[in-house]
């Protein structure tokens, strides 16, 4: 899509965090060190050498409150600029960094679909940002369409299989909290039930109701997942996969081998994807690879939760029978490979079946998916 291209705004996050006078995408700095090695961790993960961002021109999509920017500033890119549509994140953002001496940070306050340049970036990043927008592929289109010939574009990602731990959470909230005042007090009601499942997640470094109000009471009842096989669907013709945190991506081939106009890199990247995507559904464990159809059938009944998830926001009640045998056909599915994780899944229906919020869990509290995933692709010569 060319970048002049119009697209239908969306008020996915902006309308919501506009409305409600938030930016609830805060991280915990208070390690500064600590916080820029999970950034270089993250960076490597992608094939980002940090070196390589020193005198780059890097464009960044949805920045939240610019904690994450504070590392990508101290690499010292010739021209970096920040693009989002909350006036307040916007501010944070600006006020964060205005301790770094570069001439060129820009911090633009513009929805995506309005951010037009005539620059082409070497990295574009979208972290956080295209997950859970009316229409993420078409933004995803947007974005790319700033990379210059072989820079590269870097997106977050999640899917129905990696979020359905959230999915369930969210879920929680529609069967108890949905009616419990304004956002802020159903952020207050559920913290006491979720907080102690967050403190199973190792790495978390989100305010405890930041993350409530971000991933489980915002409205998503229209809002779509954007899965791996999505991104490298949308960027095929133009964009090549060059790495993923986690590290899924396994290549024996000789590089000798690997010429002509059609390398298969991103062939090869969904084949990796499709055999080891249940490793998306538990962050515990490590599971072997499986056979293509087996994830393939996985990310089917992943996606089909969210959409049942959205229906029920939508109100349509007739729906939980739907959701509570997709659920059986789930656990039925990776029973044999996935014991513990069955048990997570079947307590967390049992608790949304059951009257009472209040009803004691053994199982469900520990269990998260790798819920967040990356890509990073790198531009076709044109």
């Amino acid at each position: 899509m060319n970048k002049n291209t119009p697209i239908q705004n969306s008020p996915a996050f902006v309308g919501f965090y506009e409305s409600n006078h938030i930016s609830p995408v805060s991280q915990d700095i208070s390690d500064i060190n600590k916080h820029y090695q999970r950034r270089e961790s993250l960076f490597r993960s992608l094939g980002i050498l940090p070196r390589l961002v020193k005198n780059s021109k890097f464009l960044e999509f949805g920045p939240g409150s610019g904690h994450n920017a504070l590392y990508t500033a101290s690499l010292c890119p010739e021209l970096y600029e920040l693009v989002d549509g909350n006036l307040k994140g916007v501010r944070d953002t600006r006020a964060r960094l205005e301790s770094f001496e570069i001439d060129r940070i820009r911090v633009h306050h513009a929805l995506f679909t309005e951010y037009q340049s005539d620059t082409q970036f070497d990295i574009v990043w979208a972290e956080g940002c295209l997950p859970h927008q009316t229409r993420p592929i078409p933004l995803l289109e947007h974005m790319a369409s700033f990379v210059v010939d072989g820079g590269c574009i870097c997106v977050s990602i999640n899917n129905g299989v990696s979020y359905l731990p959230e999915t369930i959470r969210r879920l929680f909230r529609d069967r108890f909290f949905r009616a419990s005042g304004d956002v802020h007090e159903q952020a207050r009601k559920l913290t006491p039930y979720i907080q102690p499942h967050l403190q199973h997640l190792r790495g978390m470094s989100r305010p405890v109701e930041d993350w409530i109000l971000d991933s489980i009471v915002q409205p998503m009842r229209d809002r779509r997942l954007l899965s791996i096989p999505e991104v490298v669907s949308c960027l095929n013709e133009d964009f090549d996969v060059y790495g993923s945190s986690p590290r899924f991506l396994t290549d024996w081939r000789w590089y000798k081998e690997i010429v002509g106009d059609d390398r298969k890199f991103n062939e090869l990247a969904l084949d990796n994807y499709y055999k080891n995507n249940l490793n998306l559904l538990d962050y515990r464990f490590s599971f072997p690879e499986h056979s293509r159809a087996y994830g393939e059938k996985l990310e089917a009944l992943g996606s089909r939760s969210w959409d049942l998830m959205c229906e029920i926001e939508h109100g349509n009640e007739s729906i939980w029978s739907e959701f509570f045998d997709l659920m059986d056909e789930l656990c039925s599915h990776i029973d044999g490979q996935a014991p513990i994780t069955v048990g997570a899944i079947r307590e967390s229906c049992a608790l949304l079946q059951n009257a009472n919020p209040d009803m004691g869990l053994s199982q469900f509290p520990q269990w998260w998916g790798r819920g967040q995933q990356y890509l990073s692709l790198i531009r076709k010569k044109r």
